[in-house]
C-alpha cells in the first residue's frame, strides 16, 4: 500500500493556515463537538422554527425529537489528560506573557465522581430547548401527560438520563398538587390541642385552620363567614421542609425508558455492531498518526511561546487544546490556554477534529451511518402510525423524545443526507487491510467497556500494540489501563504502531472556515434533530397532501434531502415541507429492518432485524423499553 504523500498533507495544512479569518474571531464558536449549544454555528440560509409559521391549512400532530445530551464535564480520560499539563507548565519559563501559568493547578481532583457527567449548563440547555418548543407547539405540549402519549427514551448513561429529565421539566407544564400534606399522626405528630385555631363557618360549625402537621389549611368558607387570623404553629420536631407552606404546583412526573448499554440497537447501534467496531478500530489506527502529524506542526510555535527548556510533544499540544476547549466552553475563559493559540491554529485544530468526526461517524465510510437504520426506521414507523391515528385518540402519540449521544445524532443526520461535503468520499480500505486487524467479536468486547465513542482516538489507536502484547496490563483488561491512551505519559506514540491511511486518501474537505461540515454546527452539546408531522385541516383542499413533514435541526428548518416536491408549489418556503408519502418512500431503503443483521454480521451473536427497536413502545407487545 502506497502511503499518502507528506507533501499532499502539508498542502492541506497550508490551506488551513492561510484560510481567511472572519473579523471578530471567537474561539468559543470553534470548539467542535465540545461547543456549548448557545455558541453553535447556524446553518446558513435556514429559517428559525420560531419565525417560520406552520404550513397554511395544517396543524402539528406529532413531534419526533432526538437530542444529544447537554454540556458535560470532560470524560475521565480527558480529565487525566488535562491534569497531566502540570508538568508542561512547570517547565514553561515565559511567565511574563502568561502569568496564569504560575498558579495553574490541576482542575480535577475527583475524576471518578465527575468524569463525563452532565454539567449544570447542560441541564439549562435542555430545559431551554424544551421550553421554547413547548411555546412553539402548545397544541402538543399542553396535552395531558401519559407515558404512551409522550414516550421518553434515553441511553443508559447518566448524562443522557439527566438531560432527558431536564428537558421534560421544561416541556411539560407543572401540575397542581392534589393533597401534598402528610397528615399521618405517626410520621407527623399532631400539634398540641391548646394551640389549634378554629373558625366558625356560616352554620356555626368549627373549621380547623391548621392541619395535623401544624400548617395552615386552606378552607372553603361559606357566604357570610369571617376568616380569623391564622397563626402557624412551630414544631421543632418536624423537618424544616415539612413546616413550609405546601407548594401549589409540582413538576410533571415523567417515565424514562432505557435499554442496557450493550443491547440498545435504537440509540447505541454503534455498540451492537461488530463490523462497525472492527472498521472503527482500523480507522483509528491510521487517523491517529495523521492527527499527531498535524499537532506536531504546532509544537515548535507553542514551545517558543512558552519558552520551554525542552521539546514539546504532539500529545502535549493536544492536551493543551483540550484545556482550551474546557476553559472556553464551560467557563467562557479565552485569555488563558486559548491565548496560546493563534486564530489560524485554532482553525486547524478544529479542522483536524472535524476530519476525525467525519471519518469515524459520518461520510468517511458508509457503515458509519448505515448502522443508524434502526433509529431511522423507528422514526418513519412513528410518523406512519401518528398519521393513521386521530389526535387525542387512545393510541395517538403527541411526541416521542429521545436522548442520546454525538455518536447517535451524527450517523442519523448523515443517513438522512444532511451536511454532506461536496467532495467525493475517500476510497474504503481493502479487505486485506481490514483482515490484518482484530476480529469483530474482539472489537465488540472493546466497545462494551466504553461509555462513549466520542474520544475513541484516545483509546483505540494502540490496540494493535496491546494485542501483540496479549493484553498484558495492570488488571488484565485491554482498556483498563491508561497505557491505551496514545497521548498519555505512560505510553508515548510508537511509530511502529502507526498505520498509513488507505491508498489515495486525503481529507474530504479543506480547512475552510466557511465549510458546512463542522462539529460546532452538526453536534454541539445539546444538538437536536426533529421531525414535525402536520395534518391537513378538514375542508382545506383534497388536492393537497394529507400530511407534511418538516425537518428541524438545532431549531432551524432544513429541506429534506431528496424531497423537492414539497406541497407542489415553487415557493421556497413551501418547498421546505415534504409530503409524508414522499418522505417515507425516500427513507424506505435506508430504514431496512434487517440493516444491522446485513451490515454487522453476528460472529456467533444473534442480531435479528432492528433488535426490537421499532416495538419499544408498542402498546400491545412489551419491548425493551420496560427494562
Amino acid at each position: 500500500m502506497v502511503p499518502t504523500s507528506a507533501a499532499r498533507l502539508l498542502l492541506m495544512t497550508v490551506v488551513c493556515i492561510n484560510s481567511l479569518i472572519a473579523r471578530g474571531f471567537e474561539v468559543k464558536r470553534h470548539l467542535g463537538t465540545k461547543t456549548r449549544y448557545a455558541y453553535r454555528l447556524a446553518v446558513p440560509g435556514s429559517p428559525s422554527i420560531y419565525k417560520l409559521p406552520d404550513p397554511e391549512g395544517y396543524d402539528p400532530v406529532h413531534l419526533y425529537l432526538l437530542a444529544r445530551h447537554g454540556t458535560r464535564w470532560p470524560t475521565g480520560d480527558r480529565m487525566r489528560q488535562i491534569n497531566s499539563l502540570n508538568g508542561l507548565f512547570n517547565d514553561a519559563r515565559n511567565i511574563a506573557d502568561y502569568p496564569w501559568i504560575r498558579n495553574w493547578t490541576k482542575p480535577f481532583s475527583n475524576v471518578a465522581l465527575m468524569g463525563g457527567e452532565l454539567h449544570p449548563l447542560g441541564a439549562d440547555e435542555l430545559w431551554g430547548l424544551a421550553y421554547r418548543l413547548r411555546k412553539r407547539f402548545p397544541s402538543l405540549s399542553s396535552q395531558d401527560y401519559l407515558p404512551k402519549r409522550f414516550p421518553v427514551v434515553s441511553t443508559q448513561v447518566a448524562r443522557t438520563a439527566a438531560s432527558a429529565s431536564a428537558f421534560t421539566s421544561g416541556f411539560f407544564p407543572d401540575v397542581g398538587s392534589k393533597d401534598p400534606a402528610d397528615d399521618s399522626p405517626v410520621v407527623n405528630p399532631a400539634p398540641p390541642r391548646a394551640l389549634e385555631r378554629t373558625n366558625l363557618n356560616g352554620d356555626g360549625e368549627a373549621v380547623m385552620d391548621t392541619n395535623a402537621a401544624g400548617r395552615p389549611r386552606r378552607v372553603a368558607m361559606q357566604s357570610g363567614s369571617r376568616p380569623s387570623s391564622i397563626i402557624p404553629v412551630p414544631h421543632p420536631e418536624l423537618d424544616e421542609t415539612l413546616r413550609d407552606q405546601p407548594k401549589i404546583r409540582r413538576p410533571q412526573a415523567v417515565a424514562i425508558s432505557m435499554a442496557p448499554k450493550n443491547a440498545d440497537p435504537l440509540l447505541r447501534f454503534f455498540e451492537v455492531c461488530p463490523a462497525y467496531a472492527q472498521h472503527d478500530e482500523y480507522t483509528e489506527k491510521w487517523i491517529s498518526s495523521w492527527m499527531q502529524g498535524n499537532w506536531s506542526r504546532l509544537a515548535p510555535f507553542l514551545q517558543q511561546r512558552l519558552d520551554l527548556s525542552r521539546d514539546m510533544s504532539p500529545c502535549e499540544v493536544e492536551a493543551l487544546w483540550q484545556l482550551c476547549l474546557l476553559e472556553a466552553g464551560l467557563d467562557r475563559v479565552t485569555d488563558r490556554a486559548c491565548s496560546l493559540f493563534e486564530p489560524e491554529e485554532v482553525l486547524m485544530l478544529e479542522w483536524v477534529d472535524d476530519i476525525h468526526l467525519l471519518e469515524t461517524q459520518s461520510y468517511g465510510a458508509t457503515i458509519n451511518y448505515e448502522i443508524a437504520a434502526p433509529l431511522l426506521r423507528d422514526m418513519t414507523e412513528t410518523l406512519r402510525e401518528a398519521a393513521g391515528t386521530m389526535p387525542g385518540g387512545a393510541t395517538a402519540q403527541a411526541a416521542r423524545l429521545m436522548f442520546a449521544h454525538c455518536e447517535t445524532l451524527v450517523p442519523l443526520a448523515s443517513l438522512l443526507g444532511l451536511f454532506r461535503p461536496p467532495a467525493v468520499p475517500p476510497p474504503d480500505a481493502t479487505a486485506e487491510q481490514l483482515a490484518a486487524f482484530v476480529s469483530p467479536a474482539s472489537a465488540q468486547q472493546h466497545l462494551q467497556r466504553l461509555d462513549t465513542l466520542e474520544d475513541l482516538h484516545i483509546v483505540l489507536a494502540g490496540l494493535q500494540h496491546m494485542n501483540t502484547r496479549g493484553g498484558q496490563g495492570g488488571n488484565g483488561s485491554l482498556l483498563g489501563s491508561e497505557d491505551s491512551h496514545v497521548c498519555y505519559k505512560g505510553r508515548p506514540p510508537q511509530p511502529a504502531d502507526w498505520v498509513p491511511p488507505p491508498e489515495g486518501w486525503y481529507p474530504m474537505f479543506p480547512c475552510d472556515d466557511n465549510r458546512l461540515f463542522k462539529g460546532s454546527r452538526i453536534a454541539p452539546f445539546g444538538a437536536n434533530l426533529a421531525l414535525v408531522l402536520y395534518r391537513r385541516r378538514e375542508g382545506n383542499g383534497v388536492s393537497r397532501p394529507q400530511h407534511l413533514v418538516r425537518l428541524l435541526y438545532n431549531e432551524q428548518v432544513l429541506p429534506v434531502p431528496g424531497c423537492s416536491s414539497g406541497r407542489g408549489s415553487g415557493d421556497s418556503t413551501e418547498s421546505l415541507d415534504c409530503n409524508l408519502e414522499v418522505f417515507l418512500q425516500l427513507m424506505k431503503d435506508k430504514a431496512d429492518p434487517n440493516a444491522l443483521e446485513l451490515l454487522c454480521g453476528t460472529d456467533g451473536k444473534v442480531v435479528s432485524g432492528d433488535g426490537g427497536a421499532a416495538k419499544m413502545f408498542d402498546t400491545a407487545t412489551p419491548g425493551i423499553g420496560g427494562l
